[in-house]
């Protein structure tokens, strides 16, 4: 609706792009937090690198299960861009302010 004006298109651009590189860094955000909670079940001390790639690793492996994968990938974007969005709504008063 945005874009059918010449003034709106550049900024239904704008926001379209932002949109889809949520999208890609969302499922990054559900690796981390997988990550954390395999770190946390078995109770051992490591650093965030290697908790994010446990996240990774397990979360691509999920993705390659022929007919849940898509599911998986799915529920793994969904949850990852409401973080984003949760994220972004109770720390958008510090985002805004301006400190000069």
């Amino acid at each position: 609706m945005l874009a059918v004006t010449i003034i709106g298109f550049p900024v239904a651009l704008i926001l379209g792009m932002l949109f889809s590189i949520a999208l890609m860094f969302s499922s990054l955000f559900v690796s981390f937090a997988i990550g954390r909670k395999i770190v946390d079940l078995f109770k051992f001390e490591t650093n965030d690198i290697l908790i994010f790639v446990i996240g990774f690793i397990i979360l691509s492996l999920l993705f390659r299960i022929p007919f849940a994968g898509l599911l998986i990938g799915i529920v793994a974007i969904s949850l990852g861009f409401g973080a984003l969005i949760y994220t972004l709504q109770k720390n958008w008063q510090s985002i805004t302010t301006s400190r000069v």
